[in-house]
């Protein structure tokens, strides 16, 4: 058996600054849905791994709820998305 060593570093991705890369992903259906949100989208900061959650009633409601996060990472962290 051969052993496999993996650098110390937790990310192999050469990221140094906030918002340079946002990983998504969509969840989805549920058979049991709160209030009729039946999906969520994700969207994870790479830097700082902080993860926001978006509730969504259709699953055509991704893109504007990526617009909603874009506009607050915009206003509120003063941040440039890079890679999405």
């Amino acid at each position: 058996m051969r052993s496999v060593i993996f650098p110390n570093h937790p990310s192999f991705c050469s990221i140094i600054h906030a918002f340079e890369l946002i990983h998504s992903n969509v969840w989805g259906p549920f058979d049991t849905a709160l209030d009729g949100y039946k999906y969520f989208v994700i969207f994870i900061n790479d830097f700082s791994r902080v993860t926001w959650m978006y509730l969504l009633k259709f699953k055509g409601d991704v893109f504007s709820s990526f617009q909603d996060f874009h506009m607050l990472i915009t206003n509120q962290f003063s941040g440039h998305l890079k890679t999405f």
